[in-house]
């Protein structure tokens, strides 16, 4: 079931660069706030969903899980509206590639919550290589590192809470509860966060809109699936091929290239993780 796990995991990253480019494809064509866009998104996830709800009579609302699913989606809403904002005014490979932090905070998230097995300082020594090979990929020089990035980067951490906590309600709920409280707590906390205003909004940017919201919904499958049969410290590490996507369809859609220093950065990434699994298995 691991490699299912894995399987889904990995469909999951790709799923989430296709909303990435669409969200930033629909802002730079239509003007069409983030926020906007992400309100939509959790509407269309919330109708689609509460049917179901009403028929179970809001069964799922389990009283041992409530606080942690309205804390995963508070800091999941978060996260998003700071990583879609910030991320669509810059280059979409460096947004990609700073994400690849949040795969080694989950690891050290795992290691520090839940005592997984591991050595005292691998896994340390794996997030400095990722985190220093982030910055190289980025821009040696730090000449384009500025405040949207660092936004870029704080929800990064909270992206990685939220999937530790995903992880413990999916074990606790199982996959479809889990769903289904992710798309009811989604709707009134983005109602809030994301103040949305319409500002430009057109309805020739509908059919991006409803794709959008299918890749939300294929996303949290996918994602929830992975976290119910994968095992999250095992999987993390395959989170790089997402930058493979995102390299070819940023050149195709936004004509974005590939520097020698982000390939280097990139490597330097790679290497982070697989020591970061050789660590684990081997307890460094």
């Amino acid at each position: 079931m691991e490699i299912l796990g894995l399987l889904c995991f990995v469909l999951s990253g790709f799923i989430s660069v296709l909303s990435m480019m669409t969200i930033k494809y629909v802002n730079i064509k239509f003007g069409i706030l983030v926020s906007d866009m992400i309100f939509c998104r959790s509407v269309f996830l919330f109708a689609l969903v509460l049917p179901f709800a009403i028929w179970n009579k809001f069964s799922f609302l389990n009283k041992n899980t409530f606080k942690y699913n309205l804390f995963r989606d508070l800091l999941a809403t978060i996260a998003i509206i700071i990583w879609y904002t910030y991320g669509s005014k810059v280059a979409t490979n460096d947004v990609v590639l700073m994400s690849f932090l949040t795969p080694i905070m989950v690891l050290i998230g795992v290691r520090l919550f839940f005592a997984s097995e591991g050595g005292p300082i691998g896994i340390w020594l794996a997030a400095i290589l990722c985190f220093i090979g982030t910055m190289i990929a980025i821009e040696p020089s730090f000449s384009r590192f500025n405040g949207y990035y660092v936004m870029i980067f704080v929800a990064a951490i909270f992206r990685a809470a939220v999937n530790i906590v995903t992880k413990f309600t999916v074990a606790k709920q199982g996959i479809w509860q889990s769903f289904v409280t992710t798309a009811i707590f989604t709707f009134p906390i983005t109602t809030v966060l994301s103040f949305p205003t319409f500002i430009n909004f057109s309805m020739a940017a509908m059919p991006y809109i409803l794709l959008i919201s299918i890749n939300y919904v294929m996303y949290l499958i996918c994602f929830n699936l992975a976290l119910y049969y994968g095992n999250i410290s095992f999987m993390q590490p395959f989170d790089f091929n997402r930058f493979l996507l995102s390299v070819v369809l940023s050149y195709v859609f936004f004509g974005e290239g590939l520097l020698r220093h982000t390939i280097a950065g990139f490597c330097l990434i790679v290497c982070g993780y697989i020591f970061a699994v050789i660590a684990q298995k081997y307890k460094i």
